[in-house]
This record gives structure tokens, C-alpha cells and sequence, in this order.
């Protein structure tokens, strides 16, 4: 590096640091890219099965259990 000019030199250090810095931003978007997602996942999951369950419980309250009965035993037949 002794044989280098000073503008060459200061071009390889601002290349490096501009490497070094677009990296790092990458890394961190990404990160914040699955943070988002699993949050959101999380939050439509919990918003469905409230959902779900207020739905048969006003279908049962409302004497619906003869509906419910039917896709109940199906989706427990599956598992």
C-alpha cells in the first residue's frame, strides 16, 4: 500500500466502508423483513380463530348445533 497514491487510497477505504455499511443494511432489512411477517402471521392466525370461535358460539347459542355437529365430527375424522 506504500506505492499507492493518496486518491487511490481514500477510494479503497470509502469502497470498503460503502461495502461494509450496504451490508450491513441488507442484514438488518432482512431481519425486519421476518420480524414483519411472523408478527403479521401471528396476528391474522389469532384474529381467525377469534373469529371462528365467536361464530360457533353464536351459532350454538342460536341453536345452530345441528350444523356445527356434522363439520365438527369431519374436521376431527381428518386428524
Amino acid at each position: 500500500m506504500k506505492g499507492l497514491s493518496i486518491k487511490t487510497k481514500v477510494f479503497a477505504v470509502l469502497a470498503v466502508t460503502l461495502a461494509v455499511t450496504f451490508t450491513a443494511i441488507l442484514i438488518i432489512n432482512h431481519q425486519y423483513q421476518d420480524d414483519s411477517m411472523s408478527e403479521l402471521y401471528r396476528s391474522n392466525v389469532d384474529a381467525i380463530q377469534m373469529a371462528v370461535t365467536e361464530h360457533v358460539s353464536f351459532m350454538m347459542l342460536t341453536g345452530a348445533n345441528d350444523e356445527i355437529q356434522p363439520v365438527v365430527e369431519r374436521l376431527t375424522a381428518n386428524d
